[in-house]
């Protein structure tokens, strides 16, 4: 399978091939960012060179990233003038840009900044904060989000765990807890081998130790944070 995506998509069948590609073509991209699904991603190469795209920066399915408008056709056939206009669209450092989501030439996206999924991106996109819709506007600030990230972590777990006793007829191991196995561990005991980013490791030693096994988790009933 992986070879025949690599026959039909030889530019975007992994995100480290179509960063590369990019990147020769000319669009600027800073490290640790990654595609998460290149095949169904569009990115404006035919203006390339317009478009940069910060550090660790994570674009999912459907993401278009747009660097030129060409309704300008319209306005050439009713006054015969093509006045081509590419604007430079930019992505800032730790983005995060949801499903089907559609940058427009000429954006601004500055650092830390999550769009949700489905959105309509255009002009400035202000820094440490949460923007989506259609055109997408600021939801949140960030350390709002971060802290309705915070409850619903716990929540998150234990449905988690709830869901594994409903498929496997028992209560999982903590290592058994995919994200959310390090809420049991002692931190000097986590090791870049258990996250499929390692980079994140720092952010996983900054959730302290929560419960001593995953039967504490469920049968707890208070919020930790």
């Amino acid at each position: 399978m992986k070879f025949i995506k690599k026959i039909i998509y030889p530019h975007k069948y992994n995100t480290d091939v179509f960063i590369k590609y990019l990147k020769q073509r000319g669009v600027e991209i800073g490290e640790h960012t990654k595609f998460i699904n290149p095949v169904n991603t569009y990115v404006d190469e035919q203006n390339a060179s317009y478009i940069s795209i910060g550090n660790k920066c994570c674009i999912t399915a459907g993401v278009t990233i747009l660097a030129h408008d060409w309704s300008i056709c319209v306005v050439a056939e009713k006054y015969g003038q093509m006045l081509p206009g590419q604007r430079r669209t930019i992505i800032g450092n730790n983005v995060f840009i949801g499903l089907n989501s559609i940058i427009l030439s000429g954006t601004v996206i500055e650092d830390n900044v999550v769009i949700g999924a489905g959105s309509v991106v255009s002009g400035k996109i202000e820094a440490d904060s949460v923007y989506a819709g259609n055109p997408a506007r600021k939801i949140m600030s960030l350390e709002d989000y971060f802290e309705k990230c915070k409850k619903r972590y716990i929540p998150g777990a234990k449905e988690y765990a709830a869901n594994f006793v409903k498929i496997y007829g028992r209560v999982p191991k903590t290592d058994e807890m995919g994200c959310y196995q390090t809420m049991f561990i002692d931190k000097e005991m986590i090791s870049d081998n258990m996250f499929a980013d390692s980079i994140y490791k720092n952010a996983y030693l900054g959730v302290p130790k929560m419960f001593d096994s995953v039967q504490d988790l469920i049968d707890y009933k208070e919020e930790l944070f």
